[in-house]
């Protein structure tokens, strides 16, 4: 499954069971940082992995998207990826203590 579309320098995120795009910012942001104890964090990474509809997928496909189109950014990928997994493992625990698969 494809997470994200870019077009006319426009990122839109897809989201399986919504009908609309839920966001889009542009891809000149894409390398954003921020400074997280002395660690450059990607800034839409850990702003999408927040999100109860993202998952690993489209934090792996969204890294991978920002490696390509500005190789030379400033993340601290280790650091950015540790984070995301805390948030989507969080997100996960909680929906499996409700009960519903993910």
């Amino acid at each position: 499954m494809k997470y994200f579309e870019i077009k006319d320098h426009s990122v839109s995120v897809i989201v399986p069971g919504y009908s609309l795009d839920l966001y889009y910012f542009a891809e000149r942001t894409l390398p954003a940082t921020i400074d997280l104890d002395g660690k450059l964090i990607s800034k839409w990474v850990l702003h999408i992995c927040q999100k109860s509809w993202a998952c690993r997928e489209m934090i792996q496909e969204l890294e991978q998207i920002i490696k390509s189109k500005f190789p030379d950014n400033d993340i601290d990928w280790d650091s950015t990826m540790e984070e995301a997994s805390f948030y989507l493992s969080n997100t996960e625990d909680y929906f499996k203590s409700k009960g519903v698969r993910i």
